[in-house]
């Protein structure tokens, strides 16, 4: 086989074949790992973002309670006053 005009035969071939497949390996193992990390971090990401919208929604939940109370009792004293109490 000739490439470049450099000469091999097979069993050089056969040597390079196997050296590129254990470097195709190796660079899959290191991509697989890199996902796992990376696969990690978003799990982390997604939960302190599910954490931070549930705060979020307690504290909406919190501001309207007291909105509602703050108005409920107006209305009370409201009635207080006109039922002359």
């Amino acid at each position: 086989m000739t490439k470049n005009g450099m000469k091999f035969d097979n069993k050089e071939v056969q040597m390079l074949s196997v050296l590129v497949n254990e470097k195709i390996c190796h660079l899959q193992d290191i991509m697989e790992e890199r996902f796992k990390q990376m696969q990690t971090s978003l799990n982390v990401l997604h939960e302190i973002l599910r954490e931070h919208i549930n705060e979020r929604k307690k504290w909406r939940l919190a501001t309207w309670t007291a909105i509602l109370s703050f108005v409920l009792t107006a209305v009370l004293y409201v009635l207080r006053f006109i039922l002359g109490g």
